[in-house]
């Protein structure tokens, strides 16, 4: 009896730091990931509504304008990044299945290759690349993203030659409602479904498409 009752120890000791390193191993995925891509989206959509459908110029100076929808993009393109470089792909649909479909390999890198294209700027792969790891820093084993300072730095820095394309092509989507919509479109749905499993509720559920006739003429 005794050694059953110690074998029985073991085993519940066993599943129980099984189950604690699984939670953690989550939690660790939601935060430093998964909350981090829906707030990115979340921000991004609302930047390229104030660019497509808003005369974001007007009330910003173009510079500036220019660097933070840059960062926008990129914050969320470097989070795509990361979990390629880490291979986190399929150990997130491993443990939220219901993200497979969604939150595929580069689905916003993607959708930025079929918009920002010909007729006008284009963002060819590797000035993709190069903006993404604009926005991502080194952190132990891993990577974390850049703050803002952090990017400005890198771009606007002695290489900013790297990220000429992406300004040209990102100061290309003012006024351009054909090139912002599927990048909107993409993000809302990321951020929607992020949101499903994050627990962090998304203001993006409720917006409406800037794009639909009833919103026009319309202020946001």
């Amino acid at each position: 009896m005794a050694v059953i009752a110690v074998l029985a120890g073991a085993a519940a000791t066993y599943a129980f730091q099984r189950w604690r390193a699984e939670r953690e191993r989550r939690n660790v995925l939601l935060t430093r990931y998964l909350a981090q891509l829906q707030d990115a989206c979340e921000s991004l959509w609302y930047r390229l509504r104030n660019l497509g459908y808003e005369g974001a110029s007007v009330a910003s100076e173009r510079t500036y304008l220019v660097t933070t929808s840059m960062y926008t993009l990129a914050r969320v393109l470097g989070i795509e990044r990361m979990l390629s470089l880490e291979g986190l792909y399929s150990e997130i649909w491993k443990r939220f299945p219901q993200l497979r479909e969604v939150v595929a390999r580069r689905v916003v890198d993607d959708a930025v290759s079929t918009t920002m294209t010909r007729p006008g700027p284009e963002l060819q792969q590797y000035d993709r690349v190069a903006l993404a790891e604009a926005a991502v820093e080194r952190h132990g084993d891993g990577f974390r993203l850049a703050t803002f300072l952090e990017f400005r730095r890198r771009v606007e820095g002695p290489e900013s030659e790297w990220w000429e394309p992406a300004r040209k092509a990102v100061a290309a989507l003012e006024n351009n409602r054909d090139r912002v919509k599927p990048l909107m479109e993409t993000s809302k749905a990321l951020a929607v479904a992020l949101s499903k499993v994050t627990d962090i509720d998304t203001k993006l559920e409720k917006e409406r498409d800037p794009s639909d006739p009833e919103q026009a003429g319309r202020g946001f």
